[in-house]
């Protein structure tokens, strides 16, 4: 907060395709529309970088193309705010998708082998053999 720069660090889920490294940005200054050049500082326009007052909780800001919406922030930046700029942070609740679970139905018995037998080749990939009951074996 007290020198303006930034720290991003991207959620990934599971098997999402993405590296699992978080950063997406080091901490640094962020200009809110970067002037890329084939040489770094050989650019004669001024940058504007975002501001703590820029970064409120429910905005967007777009880091390098991508559009990042601010969500929540921790405790002490919500006192910071708070203290410094009067602004009170107020979390927005993300949509959470429902899980995407599917059950199959247990295929019905064609009447081959026993219907432990059956359900043993729906269950295992490779079945074994159903355990034989010995009490009732010996009765």
């Amino acid at each position: 907060m007290s020198d303006s720069s930034i720290d991003v660090k991207e959620i990934n889920t599971q098997n999402s395709g993405r590296t699992p490294f978080p950063k997406l940005l080091k901490r640094q200054k962020l200009a809110k529309a970067p002037i890329l050049t084939h040489c770094p500082g050989m650019s004669l326009r001024q940058e504007e970088y975002y501001m703590p007052i820029d970064i409120k909780c429910g905005n967007q800001i777009k880091i390098y193309g991508r559009d990042c919406e601010i969500y929540d922030c921790d405790d002490w930046t919500k006192q910071w705010y708070q203290r410094e700029l009067g602004v009170t942070q107020i979390p927005v609740r993300l949509p959470t998708a429902p899980p995407a679970v599917k059950y199959q139905p247990v295929p019905d018995y064609k009447g081959f082998g026993s219907e432990a037998d059956s359900l043993a080749s729906v269950t295992n990939l490779q079945p074994k053999p159903p355990k034989a009951d010995m009490k009732k074996m010996f009765k």
